[in-house]
């Protein structure tokens, strides 16, 4: 069962934002650290070294963080993970060049300027793209729904 190329089309055109998703939750997560104290030097200390375990938080959300927020974080991961698999294992070198300039790239192409660079004919290029985005479907239907990203409009 393959999914709807236009879901596949919505997945790698968010594929960017998943993967900075994925990083930002990663860096900004809390993170366990332990430590020693030894109460030795303190009035009524007991001498013995005590071993603690802390969460502690990087600044940007002060170590809180919801299950929502690692329920989108393993979500996440995991399409960001099939969707550089599929694209790097089951396309053809033409093929991942067209889908990984187009979608996946900092600086995305059209089909017409992946023409140019490719000195190939504009045609040639949407059918690596069809051809890509057909095998993509059938590699993607793992992914159960197309997550959505949440838009943060500060202009309301």
């Amino acid at each position: 069962m393959s999914i709807d190329k236009n879901k596949v089309t919505e997945l790698l055109s968010n594929y960017r934002s998943y993967k900075a998703a994925v990083i930002n939750f990663e860096r900004y997560k809390p993170s366990p650290s332990a430590g020693v104290a030894n109460y030795s030097g303190m009035p009524n200390g007991s001498g013995a070294t005590e071993f603690f375990f802390d969460r502690t938080g990087k600044a940007a959300d002060m170590g809180l963080t919801s299950a929502l927020d690692h329920y989108d974080h393993q979500m996440y991961k995991a399409i960001v993970s099939i969707i550089e698999f599929s694209v790097e294992q089951v396309l053809t070198d033409d093929e991942y060049y067209v889908i990984h300039h187009k979608w996946m790239d900092r600086n995305p192409m059209d089909l017409c300027k992946i023409a140019i660079v490719k000195d190939r004919d504009e045609t040639t290029i949407g059918r690596w793209h069809r051809k890509a985005l057909g095998k993509l479907a059938i590699s993607f239907s793992s992914i159960p729904v197309v997550p959505k990203i949440e838009n943060f409009d500060m202009a309301q």
